[in-house]
């Protein structure tokens, strides 16, 4: 009975060392610029202009999204409209009804789109790549939102 027991604690600790040690190796708490336009490109972005050690520009479809690696590992994705002509309130409407993203007027009156993501738990390229599929869809929906108000 008790090595029964002891077979099957055994089992176990086998099984949870498995699951999460993929998990880890997975995770990383930080990307460089480097790395995340290594990402991009195997998620089969390849027009991607390298600006800064720290910055580069996406195009996709003609729409370009800024992408900015930070030093404590945090990523965002940017979206600029150029355009002068955005109320407030309809900046203001779209941060009221949304999440994930954030919305302001820059110094020039264009309305500018933000997507972070906080690298505090770890990342992987899966986030990296989600981040930049939520920036894209979320940039429609807020062109839309800008244009229907």
């Amino acid at each position: 009975m008790q090595i029964k027991t002891g077979f099957k604690a055994l089992c176990i600790l086998f099984a949870y060392t498995v699951a999460f040690s993929g998990q880890a190796a997975e995770s990383l708490q930080q990307f460089s610029r480097d790395q995340v336009e290594d990402i991009l490109r195997s998620e089969g972005y390849s027009a991607i202009k390298v600006v800064t050690d720290k910055s580069m520009i996406l195009k996709i479809d003609g729409t370009a999204y800024g992408i900015t690696v930070y030093d404590d590992g945090d990523i965002q994705c940017t979206y600029v409209l150029s355009t002068s002509d955005t109320k407030l309130e309809t900046v203001n409407a779209w941060n009221q009804e949304k999440r994930l993203s954030r919305a302001y007027l820059d110094d020039d009156n264009d309305p500018t789109l933000e997507v972070d993501l906080d690298a505090d738990a770890g990342v992987t390229e899966k986030h990296v790549a989600r981040l930049v599929r939520l920036c894209v869809f979320s940039a429609s929906r807020f062109k839309r939102h800008l244009e229907k108000n």
